[in-house]
């Protein structure tokens, strides 16, 4: 507790407030002093910047000092953006704290790295240092800042936030939240306006003149803040945190949080920030962050700087994030912010081989719905998950079991002393140990894999001479079958045949010759295991036909059967030679056995309509996950690190190339379990650093998180905060936001607005039996004309349909009744931003989450109940609480969806100048 601060609470009402006017006129006074003061001072040192760089770098030795260098470059360019940013916009927040000492400061808190005035009595911080804490404080609070020097306590006695502007070489700043122990909390719209009618009115002894300057200031001074109108799109700038958000942003990095609100509670803005803070981790209370990021770096990550990674459902989303993202200064290329789609496909398709490429690698077709799994399996993935998982490890380990059995009972001299580690550590995974069994599995692979080299050129010689033999024979063999195999591009594989394993994985053909040998050399060598073993191919099947084709082209059974022997070896040896490029690489061929037996069995699929070759988003989350488990979990282990540039630990390798620092989850709740935990293992391991933003209430997504059940299966260790005060909606719109809930599912909500907020608004509107396009249009056109008249220059429209195909038949009704109001309609076909920033935009509702716009229409909200009745009440929430002040609903049919008929005495008809504001 501060000393004395006892008499800084209890002065007299006198002492305290000798005349607000007079206090207010002080504070604008030192405000535009202290923002002319330091935009001159910025100027100043920016001006001097070229010179002194050009001297200090002067002094160094380019060989020797090189990376001194690079590091001044640095540091000299982070200078001059934060002194242009000072240029621009000299403060955020002035703060006037007492500290335990009893010393009163006066502080001005900046966007950017703050750069003192010499001279000025007023002391200067950055937002995201410790001292840029005192931002977020209340008046009269008390908080608790870790300096250098140790930790000290600060009262807050005047607090005030400022949106500077320079505008005839002259400074001026709205003032917002104004607020001392003496007054307040006020807003000014203009402290130069403010203080030019103060002036007025002390020389004035007209006593209209006086009145009319006092109506004037009344005009300029409130009581309560009002929001800005979002005039363009995009995410509003909150560029000060509250108390809660701030506390959020300065968590360790290591840490595991998902933040749960309503709309327009500021927690992607606080995703924003924390991505950006910590990766600049330069204060003294971040000294634990640092290291962290030390001993990722050892470990192989990229640049911490780089090493983040958002995900957010939509493109849209996506592209505003990024501008976002640059507003506060951090890139934000694609690299960094991306959809779980793309990634997907990157990992699926680039990285592990699920999806097939065009070079032949790979398992399945993704096909864009789900056409294979049944809806149930859909919504609730975990236990789908969960026996996928246990079947494939049972049946990976059990193989390994059985072939290290049938190795012993082989007898092959070379390898009898590897052959009990190879079962002990089979039985290992098997019992459920999986990382520790692989890590003996490799360990003991070196042995086995120089065995089987010399096995496989036996038999690659003896396949290999067969081919030459028939070209011999007839010189147009090879064409012959290689316009053969342009015809099974699509043919059916047999699931046992499609994983050709005992192969070097690195030899992908590169010419149509060489994969025409190749062919023929592989279904050799199947023909001849099948033979061995009494287990020829499918007719019907890939291997089949081509065995069929081949069949008087290629030597006699009995030879074959002899070599089979040699292959049986080859195909014992090769289980062990790669193990852990095994279990990743052969997860679809275990995943397609288990789909085929789960669907006979009437599990999870729809029997009927699997395709052996394709496979829908989801199915492919499920191998990438079963996939990736094992080499997230080998990453943790220091044996592995200490070995990870071999070629044994390529896999392993690869996955850490995809690992970043930060993780963070835009809209997480429209994300599965399955996807979610994916996204968590991409997280460094030493950091594992997961932070995720969303609201179960706008989950759109059948697969999405439902609650945070699903999110503690994919994190057990998930710190889970809720946040309840919103920035966004008016009063009208908030209550209605609320209703939606209650009647939907009988969840009562506690979202609240921000104190001294004027958040009253205009009562929703409400348009029926509005089945005709051109009616329609008509209706919108004289409600955003309402809206114009109400609210200049317009502020941001969006019109919400329900399904895609509805997007440019309402946008050219809207274009044509606007004609006459000289508004463009712009078409945001598939979510694309399109546009200009005051055009009336359509979008299909599933493509707008997590933007912000003041007035929002969604269409036929009866046929919405219709086409997605499980999710409508979502959908219809999401769409509502994108509006800021105005929100419209129309229906084809004449009364709202029974499910929210008793919310229409919340509707008005319009938007009428005299009559529309309520409460």
């Amino acid at each position: 507790m501060v000393r004395g601060w006892i008499g800084w609470g209890h002065m007299t009402q006198d002492e305290q407030n000798p005349g607000r006017d007079e206090q207010v006129e002080a504070f604008a006074n030192e405000v535009l002093a202290a923002l002319q003061a330091i935009a001159s001072n910025a100027e100043r040192l920016r001006s001097q910047g070229g010179a002194s760089t050009a001297n200090v770098l002067a002094n160094y030795n380019a060989v020797t000092d090189n990376r001194a260098f690079n590091a001044y470059s640095r540091v000299t360019e982070e200078v001059q953006i934060s002194l242009a940013a000072l240029i621009r916009e000299p403060a955020l927040v002035r703060v006037v704290a007492v500290d335990e000492d009893e010393k009163l400061g006066t502080y001005y808190i900046c966007r950017e790295t703050a750069h003192g005035v010499p001279g000025s009595p007023w002391k200067l911080a950055g937002r995201n240092t410790a001292i840029g804490r005192l931002a977020t404080g209340k008046v009269g609070n008390e908080i608790d800042i870790r300096l250098p020097k140790g930790e000290q306590s600060y009262l807050i006695l005047e607090r005030a936030e400022l949106a500077p502007s320079f505008k005839s070489q002259m400074w001026d700043a709205v003032g917002r939240k104004i607020h001392s122990q003496s007054y307040g909390p006020l807003n000014v719209d203009s402290l130069r306006a403010f203080l030019s009618a103060v002036g007025q009115a002390k020389d004035s002894d007209d006593p209209f003149e006086a009145e009319l300057l006092q109506e004037r200031l009344a005009e300029i001074v409130k009581d309560k803040t009002r929001r800005a109108f979002l005039t363009k799109m995009g995410l509003r700038d909150q560029p000060i945190l509250d108390e809660f958000q701030d506390a959020v942003f300065r968590l360790p990095l290591n840490r595991r949080l998902l933040i749960i609100g309503p709309p327009g509670t500021g927690k992607t803005t606080t995703l924003i920030r924390r991505l950006g803070f910590m990766a600049r981790p330069n204060e003294p209370e971040q000294e634990q962050d640092r290291q962290l990021i030390e001993r990722a770096h050892f470990e192989g990550a990229v640049a911490h700087a780089d090493s983040w990674l958002m995900f957010t459902p939509t493109d849209l989303l996506k592209d505003y994030l990024q501008e976002a993202f640059n507003r506060e200064r951090i890139p934000a290329p694609d690299r960094n912010v991306s959809t779980w789609t793309n990634k997907r496909r990157e990992l699926a398709r680039n990285q592990f081989r699920i999806l097939r490429a065009s070079d032949g690698r790979g398992a399945f077709t993704q096909k864009d719905d789900e056409p294979f799994i049944t809806a149930a399996t859909l919504t609730d993935q975990i236990p789908w998950f969960e026996a996928f998982d246990l079947s494939q490890k049972a049946k990976f380990w059990g193989d390994l079991m059985s072939n290290a059995d049938a190795l012993a009972a082989h007898g092959d001299p070379e390898i009898n002393r590897q052959i009990f580690v190879l079962g002990a550590a089979a039985r290992k995974g098997h019992d459920g140990d999986d990382k520790d069994a692989m890590i003996d599995l490799v360990e003991a692979s070196t042995r086995i894999r120089n065995r089987l080299e010399a096995v496989r050129d036996q038999t690659r010689e003896l396949f290999e001479g067969a081919f030459r033999i028939e070209q011999r024979k007839d010189p147009s063999f090879a064409q012959q079958f290689a316009a053969f195999l342009d015809t099974l591009r699509q043919a059916e594989d047999d699931s046992d045949d499609v994983d050709d394993e005992d192969e070097d994985a690195s030899a992908t053909p590169q010419g149509r010759m060489q994969a025409t040998q190749r062919a023929y050399v592989n279904n050799l060598r199947r023909q001849a295991l099948g033979l061995y073993m009494k287990d020829r191919p499918r007719p019907a099947s890939r291997a089949g036909q081509i065995a069929q084709w081949i069949a008087d082209r290629r030597p006699d059974d009995a030879g074959l059967v002899e070599t089979g022997k040699a292959v049986r070896l080859q195909r014992l040896l090769a289980s062990f030679a790669d193990p852990l490029r095994r279990y990743v690489n052969a997860t679809p061929n275990r995943y397609r056995q288990f789909r085929r037996e789960a669907a006979s069995e009437g599990k999870w699929y729809v029997e009927d309509k699997i395709n052996e070759r394709e496979a829908g988003p989801a199915e492919i989350d499920l191998m990438l996950l079963a996939s990736l488990s094992l080499p997230a979990a080998l990453l943790e282990d220091r044996r592995v690190l200490n070995a990870l540039n071999e070629p044994r630990w390529t896999i392993v390798a690869s996955l850490r190339n995809q690992l970043r620092n930060q993780i963070a989850v835009d809209e997480a709740t429209d994300f599965s379990p399955v996807q979610l935990a994916l996204m968590g293992l991409l997280a460094t391991r030493t950091i594992q650093s997961f932070f995720a933003c969303g609201d179960f209430n706008q989950r759109i997504t059948k697969w999405g998180a439902k609650g945070s059940d699903d999110m503690q299966w994919a994190f057990p260790d998930i710190d889970v905060r809720r946040i309840s005060i919103t920035y966004r909606h008016s009063q009208q719109l908030g209550h209605l936001a609320s209703e939606i809930i209650r009647v939907c599912s009988g969840e009562v909500t506690a979202a609240a607005s921000p104190e001294n907020m004027d958040n009253t608004g205009y009562a929703p509107v409400f348009g029926t039996e509005l089945a005709s396009i051109d009616a329609l249009g008509q209706w919108l056109a004289e409600r955003i004309g309402e809206i114009e008249k109400l609210s200049r220059p317009l502020p941001t429209v969006a019109v919400l349909v329900n399904d895609e195909r509805h997007v440019v038949p309402v946008a050219d009704s809207l274009r044509n009744a606007l004609q006459d109001y000289n508004l463009h309609v712009e078409s945001c076909i598939n979510g694309k931003h399109a546009g200009n920033d005051n055009d009336v935009r359509v979008f299909d509702v599933q493509h707008i989450k997590g933007l912000e716009f003041e007035s929002v229409f969604f269409v036929n909200v009866d046929e919405l109940a219709e086409l997605k009745p499980d999710l409508f009440d979502k959908f219809l929430y999401v769409g509502a609480t994108r509006a800021a002040t105005f929100l419209g609903m129309t229906c084809s049919g004449r009364a709202l969806p029974e499910r929210i008929e008793s919310l229409a005495p919340l509707f008005g008809k319009d938007w009428d100048i005299d009559t529309a504001r309520t409460g």
